[in-house]
């Protein structure tokens, strides 16, 4: 009974982060579409791109942004294709970690139902894998673009890479396992 409320809570987790990816989602969309209509409203926000780590700060919460001014542009002065490309990068890792997150809830059903070593789990950890493969390659990159100046710089996230390698190995664990059920279940 412990394990179903462990696994309870965690898949409750998941589905809130799911539900506030989607709620980012909406909040990026609004912010790109407010910046198309009023510019203007962005002047005092800054955008930090240094080292491929990217920021936004409203002038409320420049302190950190007004230490290193190397790489800070004005939100309003930003050239219309960079902001797409950071809104679609942005757009598509967050739709990639909700499918991740989709898949893990996935496997965690089948633990749920006593089907561990099942080939869907399987298949689900080598689609985990593939979308952290995708989530760093498209981390890896910032291209601002502001007035005359502009800003391109590779930044690699290990942790996803590790977090992908885990999930190729978790499914060569799982397909180990579900060749021995099926094994079982032939001697039986």
């Amino acid at each position: 009974m412990e394990r179903n409320k462990l696994l309870f809570w965690v898949t409750a987790c998941c589905r809130i982060m799911q539900v506030v990816q989607i709620g980012l989602i909406i909040l990026l969309t609004y912010y790109v579409v407010n910046w198309h209509i009023d510019p203007q409203y962005y002047d005092d926000w800054k955008f930090s791109g240094s080292l491929g780590k990217l920021s936004i700060s409203n002038p409320i919460h420049t302190a950190a942004s007004e230490m290193d001014t190397t790489r800070t542009f004005m939100v309003s002065q930003l050239q219309p294709f960079s902001v797409y490309m950071i809104y679609i990068q942005i757009l598509m890792q967050m739709v990639l970690w909700i499918l991740v997150v989709q898949e893990f809830v996935k496997v965690i059903q089948a633990v749920k139902r006593v089907q561990t070593f099942r080939e869907q789990n399987v298949k689900s950890f080598q689609k985990i894998a593939g979308y952290l493969l995708w989530i760093f390659i498209i981390s890896g990159f910032t291209f601002v673009a502001a007035g005359n100046t502009g800003h391109f710089s590779f930044d690699f996230s290990f942790t996803t890479l590790v977090l992908m390698l885990a999930s190729y190995i978790l499914a060569e664990i799982f397909k180990e396992g579900n060749r021995l059920y099926e094994e079982e279940q032939l001697t039986v």
